[in-house]
C-alpha cells in the first residue's frame, strides 16, 4: 500500500534543493547583478537578489518592464536558469534523497522519462507563479502540489513503500 508523503516531509524535501539551487545556479545571478550596469538598480541590488530568489516572477516582472537591453539580458538569464533549475529535479533532486521519498503514478508504476520532465518543467515554471501552485498540497487527498497533479503523479515515502 501507498503511503503519500505529508506535508511536513513534502517541505522537507525543498530545504536541501534550494538551498543547492541557491547557491549552484543564483551565484551566477548574483554576479550578473552586482558586476554589470546593463540593470540599474539604483543602489538596491541586494533587493534584486532578495527578489530573484524568493519570487522569481516578481523579479522577472519588475525589470522585464523595461524593454532596454538590460532587461533582455536578464530574460535570458532567467531563461538559462529555469532550465538549468529543471535538469537539476529531472537528474539530481537530493531532496528527495534526503527525506526517502519517491516519485511514482497514481496507479503506483514508475512515471515515465516524459512525465519526469513535465513534472520537473511544472515544479521549476511553479516557482516563477509566486509559490502558489504549491499551495495545492493543501487541499488534495494526495498532498500532491499543481506540479504533480498536472504530471499525474504522487510523491510516496519509501520506507512505508517497504514495509
Amino acid at each position: 500500500m501507498m503511503q503519500y508523503s505529508d506535508y511536513g516531509n513534502r517541505f522537507s524535501n525543498t530545504i536541501p534543493d534550494w538551498a543547492i539551487l541557491f547557491f549552484a545556479l543564483h551565484i551566477i545571478a548574483f554576479s550578473y547583478v552586482f558586476s554589470t550596469e546593463a540593470i540599474d538598480c539604483g543602489g538596491a541590488e541586494w533587493v534584486v537578489v532578495l527578489e530573484m530568489i524568493v519570487m522569481p516572477g516578481w523579479a522577472f516582472v519588475h525589470f522585464y518592464s523595461d524593454s532596454d537591453v538590460g532587461g533582455f539580458l536578464y530574460y535570458m538569464l532567467y531563461v538559462l536558469l529555469f532550465f538549468a533549475e529543471t535538469l537539476y529535479y529531472i537528474f539530481i533532486d537530493i531532496g528527495h534523497r534526503v527525506t526517502k521519498t519517491d516519485i511514482c503514478n497514481i496507479d503506483g508504476t514508475k512515471p515515465s522519462i516524459l512525465k519526469i520532465i513535465v513534472r520537473s518543467c511544472m515544479k521549476t515554471f511553479s516557482r516563477y507563479l509566486f509559490m502558489i501552485p504549491f499551495l495545492m498540497i493543501f487541499i488534495t487527498d494526495r498532498n500532491q502540489t499543481l506540479h504533480d497533479i498536472i504530471a499525474e503523479t504522487v510523491v510516496v515515502d519509501r520506507i512505508a513503500e517497504n514495509e
